[in-house]
């Protein structure tokens, strides 16, 4: 998702000589939780993951099972959770949180792992948990957290298999380091995330596990990233190997000119902006080239890009079919207006992300605008009430708002910084050298990071690695769900009405899709 948050209240004793420690009675605890979860006892399977690192220091890790949460009145849990901290850096005091939720029956026998993270740059995965895909719905009748309920998710994606969410760099959600040493980018954050993946392969003992490394938005440059680290790892001999099948990447940033170059012609083909205008702007700039409008010297092209700006700037970008929330009294399309003439445009309503610059986040842009540290049309009260209630995070086993600050959905604490490039190498590499299966896929009604950049590099790459089956619809329930092009190695889709965070605007097909892909079988 976007990339905006909260400035983390840190406490510095907390961090460098003190590592993450496994409590004393976590055997314990993972002894009667297994009692409790046995396929005798109840429906909830077990899965017999040992959580006995093999690999790495027992020190390094600080976790637990979860055997209740609040607003959940069922007596366990659908399936087996454990949540807690792992340190990935110990001179940084770098420990990144993770919640694992173990598959349920519908996963079939032999599941795999699906690691999911969130964008930003600077968004919690805890998004993607609360409101995507996690095995709970939430509900609440008032503005009292006590009041919220919780449900089993039936598109919880623990119907395909265990899914792992982590909050990632440090410093954001419930992820935390070195508060003078939150200047990161993606190289640190590949590292440390690479780190992460195969502690917690050991941890959970996950070696002969499938695993696929998943995410939307800006973890489009996560997750060809970190999966690179880990494959290259492997071909290193590092331990554990990491038993990796593929990875996923949902309305992601991939490249600067296919990203840049997408906004102004899906806002054409939206009908969000006249034909005429669409012609003048394409002329003015270059002949298409929107991605570097704010250097080209045509006055024409400056003018017909600002006419575009002031027309959409009212729209929910992550969907435009959804309604805009705005928690504030000047309108959302001033607040973006004066926000643009001080900083210039930002991703995502201008995704450029050249290599060395820092990324700015919404949080910086429209704090000041009125707009608060929500992405603009974006309402997260639900998980900043639950997430924030000490009893959750005593039963997560994440540190308390005391000594680590508030949670919430994007973090402004970290000074964040693009600096691996395109990302078009990392999918070559992947795909030709690794042998890695790759799934794209777009809600193509979202404006933030358009279908129509993301269908031109994969048809660009796909073309390349080889066609295996030219674009047609794919369906869910005898239902048209979107359209799918595939290639060897690479399949691109479209999920027909969904928005940037596909899985929230269209969790059932978001389920079938993933379902299908990490049993590779065709949409």
């Amino acid at each position: 998702m976007w990339g905006v948050v909260i400035v983390l209240t840190i406490q510095l004793a907390l961090y460098g000589a003190q590592a993450a420690r496994v409590s004393s009675d976590f055997h314990t605890l993972l002894s009667d939780r297994r009692d409790d979860a046995s396929p005798g006892n109840s429906g909830v399977r077990d899965w017999n993951l040992r959580m006995s690192p093999q690999h790495y220091s027992p020190e390094l890790f600080d976790a637990g099972p979860v055997t209740s949460l609040p607003g959940w009145d069922q007596p366990e849990l659908p399936s087996q959770h454990y949540a807690g901290y792992v340190t990935v850096n110990e001179e940084g005091g770098r420990n990144l949180f993770f919640y694992l939720a173990t598959a349920e029956p519908q996963a079939g026998d032999n599941p795999p792992l699906i690691l999911w993270l969130n964008g930003g740059p600077g968004c919690s995965s805890f998004d993607g948990f609360v409101y995507e895909h996690g095995p709970f719905s939430f509900s609440r009748a008032s503005g009292d957290a006590s009041a919220i309920q919780l449900t089993s998710n039936p598109f919880s994606w623990t119907k395909a298999g265990h899914v792992v969410y982590v909050d990632s760099p440090a410093g954001v959600g419930f992820s935390y380091g070195d508060p003078f040493d939150l200047a990161t980018g993606d190289e640190r954050t590949s590292d440390d995330m690479a780190v992460m993946v195969r502690m917690l392969v050991d941890l959970f003992g996950l070696d002969e596990v499938p695993v696929y490394i998943t995410g939307e938005s800006y973890a489009g440059i996560y997750v060809p990233t970190i999966t690179t680290k880990v494959a290259r790892g492997n071909a290193q001999g590092q331990l554990p190997i990491v038993r990796l099948e593929g990875y996923a990447v949902g309305n992601g940033c991939t490249d600067p000119v296919y990203d840049g170059n997408a906004y102004v012609p899906f806002a054409a083909g939206m009908s969000l902006i006249p034909q005429r205008l669409y012609d003048v702007a394409f002329t003015a700039c270059g002949g298409g080239s929107f991605w570097n409008y704010t250097a080209n010297p045509n006055p024409e092209c400056q003018a017909s890009m600002a006419h575009i700006h002031a027309l959409v700037s009212q729209l929910n970008m992550y969907d435009i079919l959804n309604k805009c929330w705005r928690p504030g009294p000047q309108s959302h399309a001033a607040a973006l207006a004066d926000a643009i003439a001080a900083h210039g445009p930002t991703w995502p309503l201008r995704p450029v992300l050249r290599n060395g610059q820092r990324v700015p986040s919404w949080a910086s842009l429209l704090r000041d605008e009125g707009l608060g540290l929500n992405p603009p049309c974006i309402r997260t009260a639900m998980a900043d009430d639950w997430l924030n209630s000490e009893a959750v995070r005593a039963a997560i086993h994440a540190r308390p708002a005391s000594e680590i600050g508030k949670w919430t959905v994007c973090a402004d604490s970290i000074d964040y910084t693009h600096d691996m490039g395109s990302m078009l190498q990392y999918h070559a590499e992947l795909i030709t050298q690794h042998k890695l299966r790759s799934l794209i896929y777009s809600g193509d009604h979202d404006m933030a990071v358009p279908h129509t950049g993301s269908e031109q590099w994969t048809r660009w790459m796909g073309e390349q690695l080889g066609v295996v089956e030219p674009w047609r619809a794919w369906e869910v329930g005898g239902q048209v769900a979107g359209y799918v092009a595939r290639y060897s190695g690479l399949t691109y889709c479209t999920v027909k009405g969904a928005g940037h965070m596909v899985p929230q605007s269209n969790p059932e097909e978001a389920l079938e899709m993933i379902r299908r892909f990490v049993q590779d079988k065709p949409l």
